[in-house]
């Protein structure tokens, strides 16, 4: 064999290229024949046998945990998120009121101010009457 990247034929001679599995797995290990991509690391030797009733028992137990904590975190996710909601509706409320609050001091405002002027206009036009008779 030539050096290494040559020609099409040595690559797939080389155990990088090899077929099939090959280099790219753990070899001998029937629990764990995943594929070893970059920087993965062969497992050691005792997790790589196949597991006794005690030690999958405990195992499955880490799992039942783990899945429970993971339920609590989505649980209090979505109570962040419920309150979240709560607080945007409230903020909702409140800038609705605010917005109410103020056209209806504005139409108080222009009424008073229309009566006003109706009321001085009146007036005006009495005293002009009562000057002109």
């Amino acid at each position: 064999m030539t050096v290494a990247g040559s020609t099409a034929m040595d690559k797939t001679l080389t155990p990088h290229h090899d077929s099939g599995l090959g280099a790219r797995t753990v070899l001998g290990c029937v629990s764990n024949p995943r594929p070893l991509g970059h920087g993965a690391k062969p497992l050691p030797t005792e997790l790589s046998r196949p597991l006794g009733e005690e030690e999958e028992e405990e195992e499955e137990e880490e799992e039942e945990e783990e899945e429970e904590e993971e339920e609590e975190e989505e649980e209090e996710k979505k109570k962040k998120k419920k309150k979240k909601k709560k607080k945007k509706k409230k903020k909702k409320r409140r800038r609705r009121r605010r917005r109410r609050r103020r056209r209806r001091r504005r139409r108080r405002r222009r009424r008073r101010r229309r009566r006003r002027r109706r009321k001085k206009k009146e007036e005006e036009e009495k005293k002009r009457k009562n000057h002109l008779f």
